[in-house]
């Protein structure tokens, strides 16, 4: 008996060692993805929205132009948890972005982004978002942090990136927009035709927002796109 013990306890803790590495963290990850498209799912029966756990794809190809898109590999980057709905404006999308940029990567970013397409819409393609030091690299990639010196306050804290100065007289001339960005800390905004889309970054990085704030998220992205529809 004692040497089949012996036997069978480097087994019992590889085995042991074997479920706390791999099987326990999977268990836990898909417990909290369950949960988290359960309170999407009730989200958008609360909206009388569509849902569905995993898109197809198609907010992938028709948001491609726009940064953030840029980034998601299409091949290995998921829909998930999105609710849609319809109506005179335009169509609304609410989703959590599975972003990989290959299929090494294993790390997924996550942010919940709010996506609009409307002929409400049209302007050049710009992405606005609070400064940090990484975004100064942008430049490097044709983009010009544009500022104007009627709002000094406003662009010491937000970078207005785009390739075509004429967006800035499109968007920030109107000082409700400034105004209200001016008390966001975190909001990120990208647009480009008929595209626009708002997430948020926390540390540099965009997130998933809890759905406890969500629903406060969905009524400012909504402000956005009112701000800056035609």
């Amino acid at each position: 008996m004692d040497s089949i013990l012996a036997i069978l306890k480097p087994v019992l803790v590889f085995a042991a060692v074997l479920f706390f590495i791999f099987f326990l963290p999977l268990y836990l990850l898909a417990k909290v993805t369950a949960k988290r498209t359960k309170e999407m799912k009730g989200l958008a029966n609360k909206l009388g929205a569509r849902f569905t756990d995993k898109g197809k794809g198609n907010l992938l190809k028709e948001f491609s132009a726009l940064s953030l898109f840029k980034r998601a590999n299409p091949n290995y980057s998921r829909e998930c948890n999105l609710i849609q709905s319809q109506d005179n404006q335009g169509q609304t999308s609410i989703l959590d972005l599975s972003i990989r940029t290959s299929i090494h990567d294993k790390s997924a970013n996550i942010p919940t982004v709010v996506c609009f397409k409307s002929s409400q819409l049209n302007f050049p393609e710009f992405y606005l978002k609070p400064r940090q030091m990484l975004d100064t690299l942008s430049g490097k990639l044709g983009y010009r942090d544009v500022k104007l010196d009627k709002y000094p306050d406003f662009f010491k804290t937000y970078f207005f990136h785009t390739k075509d100065r004429s967006a800035i007289n499109a968007l920030l001339t109107k000082p409700e927009v400034v105004n209200f960005l001016k008390k966001e800390k975190n909001i990120c905004i990208e647009g480009k035709g008929e595209y626009l889309i708002v997430y948020t970054r926390k540390r540099g990085i965009p997130y998933t927002i809890a759905i406890d704030k969500l629903e406060d998220f969905i009524k400012k992205s909504q402000q956005i796109f009112f701000l800056f529809a035609d």
